[in-house]
C-alpha cells in the first residue's frame, strides 16, 4: 500500500496565490465597471462622430442612399461661406477678449474672495455665486431686462444717470454692439 501524502503549500506560495487572486478580481472589477461606460461611449459618441465624418463627404440631403460623392467639397464650401466665416471671426473675438479681460478679472476675483481680507467675504462669494444657482430661463430673463433698449431699463437707466444727454441703446439689436453685450453676459 502506498500512501498519498499532499504537500501544503507554503506561507510564500500561499501569500502569492492571494495576491494573484486579488489581482484578478481587482481587474474582474474594474472592467465590469469600464466596460458598460466604454461601450455606451462607443456606442452614443464615436459612432455617430464617425458617421457625420462619413455622411459629410457626400452630397446627401438626408435621406436615401449615399451616391454623389464629394470628398472634402462640403468643407471647401462651408469655408467659402461668407456666413461662416463671420461666425468663426466671432468665435476668435470671443475667445480673445475672455483670454485677455474675463480670465484675468475672474482670477483677480477668486484670489481676493477666496484668499484676501475683505470684509464681506460672504456676501462677495454669494453674488459671485448666485448666478450659477438660477437656472438658465431665469438667468436669460434678468439679462434680457438688464439690456432691453427701452430709456427705463437698468443698463440704460444706470449709464443715463451717468452720462448726460445719453440715447437708449438697444444691446442686442445693434449689429455693431451686440457681440460685446454677448461678452459682457459671458
Amino acid at each position: 500500500m502506498s500512501a498519498r501524502f499532499r504537500v501544503l503549500p507554503t506561507a510564500y506560495e500561499q501569500a502569492n496565490r492571494d495576491k494573484q487572486r486579488r489581482s484578478w478580481n481587482r481587474a474582474f472589477l474594474i472592467a465590469a465597471f469600464t466596460v458598460p461606460g466604454m461601450v455606451i461611449f462607443i456606442l452614443f459618441v464615436l459612432m455617430p462622430i464617425a458617421q457625420s465624418a462619413v455622411f459629410s463627404a457626400y452630397d446627401w440631403q438626408g435621406f436615401g442612399a449615399l451616391t454623389d460623392f464629394v470628398g472634402f467639397g462640403n468643407y471647401t464650401r462651408l469655408l467659402n461661406h461668407g456666413v461662416f466665416q463671420q461666425a468663426l471671426g466671432h468665435s476668435f473675438i470671443i475667445m480673445i477678449l475672455s483670454l485677455t479681460i474675463q480670465l484675468p478679472i475672474a482670477l483677480g476675483l477668486a484670489l481676493v474672495v477666496g484668499r484676501g481680507h475683505l470684509r464681506g467675504k460672504r456676501f462677495f462669494r454669494t453674488v459671485l455665486f448666485v448666478p450659477y444657482v438660477f437656472s438658465e430661463v431665469i438667468t436669460a430673463l434678468i439679462w434680457r431686462s438688464v439690456l432691453s433698449p427701452n430709456p427705463g431699463a437698468l443698463l440704460n437707466s444706470v449709464l443715463g444717470t451717468f452720462i448726460p444727454n445719453f440715447q437708449a441703446v438697444g444691446w442686442l439689436g445693434d449689429r455693431d454692439i451686440v457681440l460685446y453685450a454677448y461678452f459682457a453676459v459671458l
